[in-house]
């Protein structure tokens, strides 16, 4: 007689299936067998991406703390012992003291964007069954299967994320230097009586810094430089045309014209 598979796919009581859980569930099912995953790994590549998943920090915090019940940091894919089943005493203590209600609204967080997977038992409590060897035959908890299933996406995420910032960080130095060069050059002009529009030419800074966003972006920094590296070449260029004109040096002679 052919064994049923005894994972449930449905949460218990009145939790509705989410299209998310599903997916998450299709994901575990089809990911190549026995693919090491660092767990550790894999979370630092979701705090990495956070900002492209639909999860708080606090509800990666409580991920944190479920991986934490798994004892093995290697996972492999497919593998049937992924499931952790901590109460919520224990949970809620090594998600730093979070009160009960709390944590689970993050736990439901968790499933709903198909991070973890409920393994729900008949009467929604979580436990393991175990052999009379003492090995696990059968857990009811959390299955941490989809983060190994999708361990490489997140690598991809976490990859773009740290690309994005790493730019993002580039156009803010350089808005930062330019705006400093920017503002002593004009200052420099006018206490020094240069005559050049100094006026307008502030007037234009003024109205391109106004432009930037309490949050920026790459996409509306990029013109913003662009903007302020044209204008600081233009006062840089009203400032040396009254310099005092550089003299030339005297002539060095040639080898051939010495002898």
């Amino acid at each position: 007689m052919e064994m049923l598979d005894q994972n449930p796919i449905t949460p218990f009581g009145q939790r509705p299936l989410s299209l998310n859980t599903v997916r998450a569930q299709r994901a575990v099912r089809e990911c190549p067998k026995g693919q090491p995953v660092h767990k550790w790994q894999v979370f630092r590549n979701l705090c990495e991406a956070r900002a492209s998943l639909p999860v708080s920090d606090r509800a990666l915090a409580v991920l944190n703390a479920l991986l934490s019940f798994h004892p093995d940091t290697v996972l492999p894919a497919g593998a049937a012992d992924l499931v952790v089943f901590p109460s919520n005493r224990l949970l809620a203590l090594r998600a730093h003291g979070m009160a009960v209600s709390t944590l689970s609204r993050h736990l439901a967080a968790l499933v709903d964007s198909g991070l973890v997977l409920r393994r729900d038992s008949p009467n929604g409590k979580r436990y393991a069954r175990k052999t009379t060897s003492g090995d696990i035959e059968q857990a009811f908890g959390f299955d941490l299967g989809p983060i190994v299933a999708r361990a490489e996406e997140f690598a991809v995420m976490a990859e773009a994320a740290i690309a994005k910032r790493h730019a993002l960080a580039i156009l803010r130095e350089r808005i930062t230097l330019a705006r400093r060069d920017i503002a002593k050059i004009i200052a420099t002009g006018v206490e020094q009586g240069v005559p050049a529009d100094w006026a307008s030419y502030h007037r234009t800074f003024r109205n391109i810094m106004a432009r930037l966003p309490r949050v920026p972006t790459c996409k509306v920094l990029q013109p913003i430089v662009v903007e302020l590296a044209s204008l600081a070449k233009a006062i840089v260029k009203a400032l040396e045309q009254h310099l005092d004109p550089i003299e030339p040096g005297p002539l060095i002679p040639q080898a051939d014209q010495i002898n």
